[in-house]
């Protein structure tokens, strides 16, 4: 049995319950030198994002706390942009802040690979805001259209198809499967490990049933070679885990079942992986009877030591089991979550299966522990309020 610390570092990609509210991910911000942001843009295919700012700049600082850890800021930034923080008055800010013309904080700059600026945008943003900047820093409209007129008169040399299949790519332009597909379709035994390609492919691969990641995996000894093992383990597992969102979404089984099997190509390592995975798609997909299993056997495999991931199984189990063995597990899982932290919301659940499970006094005095630390946390306890109304109205 193995002991999991930091188990939440493998489920980022995916949104069980609460587990996901409280730590999903949320911006990822690249780490080197503005030249480095520039080839990595180019690799991915993706345009830059700059978030200007200094260090005593108050609604810089509420960006960073605030807007940027947003789970949906996040999940939209990290897929369609490199994102860059840069002080403009150290290291390369100074020079940045003059080539770009930065006088006010924070500037959001969208720049595209060969470092020319497509948006820009002055002042703090809300969420739901930034995401709409992003939208208009993702590519120049224009630049899309003439690619487009040129396509469709017949161009079709690599380096302008390339071009143009990264715009479509971040622009989500309804052709792009069609005009990926015709290229990469073409691509042989040579072309394909023409650097250029191969950056094409690498960076689009965020679909497993998309052409770029099939024709990743079909050369996986290639990518290996020129970005690393464990780079290529990386992104095909992200791939593999933000594809069961889509499984769920479209209630696609087959889908699932191609996101286990590429697991499966992992061995020993994926076994979590496929936990999660399998977790995450019987609960989106409302199959309480596989969910249970799948939670018991992982649970029972696994010394798991994070207390929101097991708060949030234990829930699910009050919410839609009924077997007394498998609610007396959850019971356990709760009380487990709440001694790995005490916090509102593992009591409330602990109190709730304790009620469920008929152990009426123990439910009533985990009831009013919840509520007191409800009190303490700044939180609503109107659940557990209402949990206590039941217990004394039967």
């Amino acid at each position: 049995m193995r002991l999991i610390l930091k188990i939440m570092t493998i489920i980022i990609f995916i949104g069980l319950a609460g587990a996901l509210q409280a730590n999903a991910q949320g911006m990822e911000f690249f780490k080197g030198t503005w030249e480095e942001a520039l080839e990595e843009s180019k690799k991915q295919g993706k345009p830059i994002f700059v978030d200007a700012y200094t260090a005593w700049c108050g609604p810089c600082k509420k960006m960073a706390a605030v807007v940027f850890p947003n789970p949906e800021v996040g999940a939209f930034y990290n897929k369609f942009f490199i994102n860059v923080k840069m002080d403009m008055e150290k290291g390369e800010g100074p020079d940045f802040a003059q080539k770009y013309e930065v006088r006010s904080f924070p500037t959001l700059l969208y720049i595209d690979s060969k470092g020319e600026l497509i948006h820009k945008a002055v002042g703090m943003r809300q969420p739901a805001q930034f995401i709409a900047e992003g939208k208009k820093g993702m590519y120049d409209e224009g630049h899309l259209e003439d690619l487009a007129a040129e396509y469709k008169e017949g161009k079709r040399d690599p380096e302008f198809l390339r071009k143009y299949i990264s715009l479509l790519y971040v622009a989500q332009a309804p052709a792009y499967q069609r005009v990926a597909f015709e290229f990469l379709k073409s691509l042989d035994e040579i072309t394909i490990k023409e650097k250029a390609n191969m950056d094409l492919i690498y960076g689009q691969a965020d679909r497993i049933s998309g052409k770029p990641f099939k024709m990743m995996m079909k050369h996986r000894a290639l990518f290996d070679e020129v970005y690393g093992v464990e780079d290529v383990q990386d992104r095909i597992l992200k791939t593999a885990m933000s594809s069961v969102k889509e499984a769920v979404a479209d209630k696609d089984e087959e889908l699932f079942n191609d996101v286990i099997d590429v697991l499966k190509g992992f061995g020993e390592e994926a076994e979590i992986d496929i936990y999660l995975a399998s977790l995450e798609y019987y609960r989106g997909t409302e199959d309480w009877a596989a969910y249970q299993t799948t939670a018991i056997e992982f649970l029972d495999a696994y010394d798991v030591e994070d207390e929101k991931l097991l708060n949030t199984i234990a829930w699910d189990f009050y919410k839609n089991v009924e077997e007394t063995a498998a609610l007396e597990k959850a019971e356990t899982w709760a009380r487990t979550s709440v001694q790995i932290k005490s916090a509102y919301h593992n009591n409330d659940t602990l109190a709730a299966i304790l009620y469920k499970l008929g152990k009426l006094s123990e439910a009533i005095e985990v009831a009013e522990k919840a509520i007191a630390i409800a009190k303490i946390e700044k939180k609503d306890p109107k659940s557990t309020k209402r949990l206590l109304d039941k217990i004394f109205s039967d």
